[in-house]
């Protein structure tokens, strides 16, 4: 068994998932500490621990995230709790329980295949251009167009104009008609998606549903933007902007109920 102290001591690295459950234990323990990793302490190489360790690195301008070394474990011995959003644990909860519910499966593994993984490349220009992920546009791409690339990805209006619903009047400059990927980035960039620095999955999923809008907070639902076709949504939803029906249920999948395919068919 390996533990903390024998590598700062012996000053060696080892890769993240090859680390044995004593180490990995305490890692979560020191992780958890410091308001980086959020599951259980169970020893196990995940996705939330791979997730927590990639986010303290990262806070601390360390490379190699899928390395344990010494001088990354004296930093993180070192370093205070971090300070989190105010919604982070909310945002975590939803996605640590959320299921999908085996009627979105299929449509959801359509999306992905028929629709993300084709275009691709196209999404991967647009986060080399603006830092934003590619599998953040997409699922954005596909709430506010189901993928058309005839539509701003501001809220699918056709790019042969500004925008006219919420936000309108967008993009300022250039004069249309306005390329796709042109379209994208003054969307991203009026919302300030990219200035975001933070990717973890709690953040993202704010930010995500903070591009749609916060008003479901008000009416204590979960988002469908982003629960749709999981257990954490059922019904309520905005049928057109500030128009709310209680009643109403969203037929898109959600944000969080896609990326959480994605993630276990190891696309992210």
């Amino acid at each position: 068994m390996t533990t903390i102290q024998d590598i700062i001591k012996n000053q060696f690295a080892i890769p993240l998932d090859k680390a044995d459950s004593e180490l990995l234990t305490e890692l979560q323990i020191q992780l958890q500490i410091r308001n980086y990793y959020t599951g259980k302490i169970d020893g196990l190489y995940g996705y939330l621990t791979a997730t927590a360790w990639a986010n303290f690195k990262s806070a601390y301008c360390q490379s190699s995230a899928d390395l344990i070394g010494a001088s990354s474990l004296q930093k993180l011995l070192n370093s205070p709790i971090r300070a989190t959003f105010p919604y982070e644990l909310g945002y975590t909860n939803l996605w640590n329980n959320a299921t999908i519910n085996a009627d979105a499966m299929g449509i959801i593994n359509y999306i992905i295949k028929n629709q993300f993984i084709p275009n691709q490349a196209t999404y991967r220009k647009v986060q080399e251009l603006v830092g934003v992920p590619w599998y953040v546009v997409a699922v954005i791409h596909y709430r506010e167009s189901n993928c058309d690339f005839t539509c701003h990805l501001f809220n699918g209006d056709p790019l042969s104009g500004r925008t006219v619903n919420e936000p309108s009047g967008l993009p300022l400059t250039p004069d249309p008609p306005y390329t796709w990927q042109q379209g994208a980035i003054a969307a991203l960039q009026y919302d300030g998606l990219d200035k975001v620095k933070n990717w973890g999955i709690a953040n993202t999923l704010y930010v995500i549903e903070k591009y749609n809008g916060l008003g479901y907070w008000k009416y204590n639902i979960n988002s469908p933007y982003l629960w749709s076709g999981t257990n954490q949504y059922t019904t309520g939803k905005y049928i057109s902007d500030g128009s709310y029906d209680p009643s109403a249920v969203d037929q898109q999948m959600g944000c969080a109920a896609i990326l959480k395919r994605m993630i276990a068919a190891d696309l992210i």
